[in-house]
């Protein structure tokens, strides 16, 4: 083998070896620049947004616990007034059915 055809080979060779650490990727740059695109698109549509809404219902969350640990106790004591206002409404119907009966 000529030292000239050995040489054809040994670069032939090395451009396989080469391309084939090469073969698990996208074969062109314009793929790769069209992906981070995609997902630079898809960043900018879906983050904001998303973040958006979350804060939105931690907001509304906070607001709701809020509401709930000012009003309720106020709540359970309009609930015992509101029972002793029937007891009480209750008995005086019984004393005055007591009264009429006489």
């Amino acid at each position: 083998m000529s030292p000239k055809l050995r040489s054809i080979f040994a670069q032939v060779h090395r451009k396989s070896l080469s391309m084939g650490s090469r073969r698990g990727f996208s074969s062109s740059s314009s793929a790769v620049s069209s992906s981070e695109a995609k997902f630079a698109e898809w960043d900018k549509l879906y983050t904001f947004g998303g973040s958006f809404k979350l804060g939105l219902f931690a907001s509304a969350s906070f607001v709701v616990y809020k509401v709930y640990n000012n009003y309720y106790p106020k709540l359970l004591i309009r609930k015992e007034e509101h029972k002793r206002l029937l007891q009480r409404h209750s008995e005086l119907r019984a004393q005055v059915g007591l009264d009429l009966d006489i």
